[in-house]
């Protein structure tokens, strides 16, 4: 029987507040690139929220192996339904509102944004090459998930990747070239949360009482990681992404906090938690579309920061849990909706 874990409904809200909070400030980074000193600010509040999308890419293993007995015999079919098929439908309404706004081709904008990864949903990419990995890891070597030696070598091989494709020239222009995807879909570069997800999914049970009950630990060893972030990282202002050997430290520390931070708070707002958990996914998918037209509204509220981005927030959630659920009432449209929150 599946395990439930509440405080998981909270984890996922939270990463997905990050996510669209974090894309919110993109927008209004793009319209203020002008200003160096506002686009520094920008640059370290941004990349201090960056953890969102590693998260969910860690909760994603956690939640697979939580539950682990053995590989269902539908486990990639499903989720061929349910998470990339969404992925297709919903990146091709953002390519053609792309082709709209930008008056290119429809063929160059879904090849380029979906095929490729050149958008904010490229993180699915990942996801289903995470699906494939479970596949050859669970018939292959199964133990390997829950394995600490693997978890330190995945960590060591993601930074190293990393560092060389954003240090070399020749490797990064080789991989620019030779690749099909966008350069931040290789697998290297994220699959040190592979193996941490599915560490802490394995051993769940077990590393639940650590996350509860030292709280102030997780919140020392984020604060030491963004600081050796700060003191060793190329900083670009002009660049901020999670798909770097610099912040990977801190984002699994804040992840671990997050997990602390959620069994701590479990029961409070239930209700809106349940909400948005039941809508996270479609959020993901379809908050890009949306999100410049929601700036264009919410840009007139700039002079007030709490104000601005209390309705920008607000008025995405409302908007993409609005569609969804009512496009949920149509049976057909589980296959935009995509997968529905952990039970």
């Amino acid at each position: 029987m599946k395990k439930y874990r509440l405080e998981l409904n909270y984890v996922r809200v939270i990463l997905c507040v990050m996510i669209v909070v974090t894309h919110v400030l993109a927008e209004y980074t793009n319209a203020h690139s002008n200003n160096a000193a506002q686009l520094e600010t920008l640059y370290w509040i941004r990349m201090l929220l960056i953890f969102g999308t590693p998260g969910f890419l860690m909760l994603t293993q956690l939640i697979f192996t939580l539950n682990l007995q053995g590989l269902p015999d539908n486990y990639l079919r499903r989720r061929l339904q349910y998470v990339f098929i969404p992925y297709i439908v919903m990146g091709a309404f953002y390519s053609y509102s792309e082709t709209i706004y930008l008056r290119k081709p429809f063929i160059t904008q879904f090849v380029e944004n979906v095929l490729k990864g050149q958008w904010y949903g490229y993180f699915i990419l990942i996801i289903l090459k995470f699906f494939i990995l479970n596949v050859v890891i669970m018939k292959l070597w199964p133990k390997l998930l829950s394995s600490r030696t693997a978890v330190v070598i995945a960590i060591l091989i993601n930074i190293v990747y990393l560092y060389v494709y954003h240090h070399n020239t020749v490797v990064s222009g080789w991989i620019d070239n030779t690749y099909f995807f966008k350069a931040n879909t290789v697998l290297l570069g994220w699959i040190g949360y592979y193996f941490v997800g599915s560490y802490l999914g394995r051993n769940y049970e077990r590393l639940k009482a650590y996350f509860e009950d030292y709280g102030l630990f997780f919140i020392g060893i984020t604060l030491l990681a963004f600081i050796l972030f700060i003191m060793t990282g190329d900083h670009d202002f002009a660049d901020v992404t999670s798909n770097n050997e610099y912040i990977m430290l801190y984002c699994i520390s804040a992840f671990f906090y997050i997990i602390h931070f959620s069994i701590k708070v479990q029961g409070m707002l239930l209700e809106a938690v349940t909400l948005i958990s039941t809508y996270s996914f479609f959020i993901y998918l379809f908050h890009p579309i949306i999100l410049q037209y929601v700036y264009a509204y919410t840009e007139r509220f700039e002079g007030s920061t709490l104000l601005f981005m209390l309705f920008s927030v607000l008025l995405t959630f409302g908007v993409c849990i609005g569609v969804g659920s009512l496009l949920r009432t149509f049976n057909i449209f589980k296959y935009v909706m995509g997968t529905q929150p952990y039970r």
